[in-house]
């Protein structure tokens, strides 16, 4: 919802929109996000009982075989396996498995895994680019799609033994009543999910705003409410925009505003060096 209500990136791509702006960060914290899973995925139970440890089990299973299905698919169709595919794959495994991780016994987790990293890698692919939706998160192809796909598995593959307090699954010789229930409380959670998002979206609009200009947009949230850039690669742009704040009205065609920044500078330095000239002369 929140995509689809936002402004795109002006220059945004559905295709290309995601590259990590520092690798070695992205790694790190996708390391962080999935150590942390472990602690509420096998801590739900608030015991340490054999239920948690399936629960800790199964959701390391899931992560790595969606983990493997992107890399597998990424370099079947696209020639290469980048890290950001094995990132998002795991992610993806640790959304999916989360409904059912106390639920389900480590084979089924395994399963899990397989079918959201299927679900996930076709949605991040067809989804966002039919809709061209600039989702730089990810969050509807690694954590909805994953998320609601796995409650739904649920009332395939829960079992009592491994900690279902009322049914087991189709697969293991439930009825469908759990299934039923699952993809009603998928159906409401989405329903509430996206009417409470579209609200909280028309509130902020209406009162601080969701969107930045051109210009802020390439020069960095960083410098327009902080005053400092992360980078040195942007410490020209800092100095410019200190002395003389940069507007629509500098840009060339197909220019960014980064290449404006350093052409101004330079047309600054040559101007300089220019009246040092005359004056010499002078």
């Amino acid at each position: 919802c929140v995509a689809m209500m936002q402004e795109r990136r002006k220059n945004f791509s559905a295709i290309d929109g995601n590259t990590a702006h520092n690798m070695p960060l992205f790694l790190i914290g996708a390391a962080l996000v999935w150590a942390g899973w472990y602690s509420f995925n096998g801590g739900s139970a608030l015991l340490a009982n054999e239920q948690a440890s399936n629960a800790l089990a199964s959701t390391q299973i899931s992560s790595c075989a969606s983990c493997v299905v992107w890399c597998l698919l990424s370099y079947f169709l696209e020639g290469v396996v980048p890290s950001g595919a094995a990132v998002s794959g795991a992610l993806a495994g640790l959304a999916g498995v989360t409904p059912a991780s106390g639920y389900v016994v480590t084979q089924s987790g395994f399963f899990i895994g397989v079918v959201t990293g299927l679900l996930s890698f076709f949605g991040a692919r067809e989804i966002k680019s039919r809709l061209q939706l600039d989702d730089v998160l990810d969050v509807c192809s690694l954590q909805a799609i994953p998320g609601l796909s796995g409650a739904i598995l649920i009332g395939f593959l829960a079992e009592t033994s491994a900690g279902s307090p009322v049914y087991d699954g189709i697969v293991f010789g439930g009825n469908g009543k759990l299934l039923g229930v699952q993809v009603v409380a998928g159906l409401l959670i989405v329903t509430w999910t996206a009417v409470m998002t579209c609200a909280l979206m028309k509130l902020i609009k209406m009162t601080v705003g969701t969107n930045v200009d051109y210009i802020t947009e390439h020069l960095g949230l960083d410098y327009k409410y902080h005053g400092e850039v992360a980078y040195d690669s942007l410490m020209a742009v800092q100095e410019w925009q200190r002395e003389e704040p940069v507007s629509y009205t500098h840009l060339r065609a197909h220019e960014t505003p980064e290449h404006l920044v350093c052409r101004l500078l330079l047309e600054k330095k040559k101007k300089n060096s220019d009246q040092s000239e005359a004056e010499i002369r002078m």
